[in-house]
């Protein structure tokens, strides 16, 4: 460790140690003391970040929206597929019965037929 980094490790040290002193400006009376009422300006940079972090806050709550409008969506989309699924599924199983119905009626007919012509 060089003297620089020595130096500051010491002055870091003693910083830490320092125990805070009973009155905020040395040689005054700390009961009659009173912070300043008034509030200061805030500088421009702290505007601007607070901003910055409520259009954050903004658009993510936006994007929430836009998501729940989606999936709103989606399940409206979702679920007329599925009715649309359950009635061409219910219209093949009536087309399947109505050909085998036929095909026992075409086999019915043909038994007949060549029964009746032995």
């Amino acid at each position: 460790m060089n003297e620089v980094e020595q130096n500051l490790k010491a002055v870091e040290r003693a910083i830490m140690t320092v125990e805070a002193a009973q009155s905020p400006i040395p040689g005054a009376d700390a009961e009659k003391w009173q912070a300043p009422t008034e509030q200061r300006e805030r500088a421009a940079w702290v505007t601007l970040a607070n901003q910055a972090a409520d259009g954050m806050v903004a658009a993510a709550e936006n994007a929430v929206t836009e998501a729940k409008n989606a999936l709103e969506a989606a399940k409206r989309h979702a679920d007329a597929l599925r009715a649309e699924v359950d009635k061409r599924e219910r219209d093949i199983d009536d087309l399947s019965n109505r050909i085998k119905a036929l095909g026992g009626e075409i086999l019915s007919a043909h038994r007949k037929f060549h029964k009746d012509s032995e």
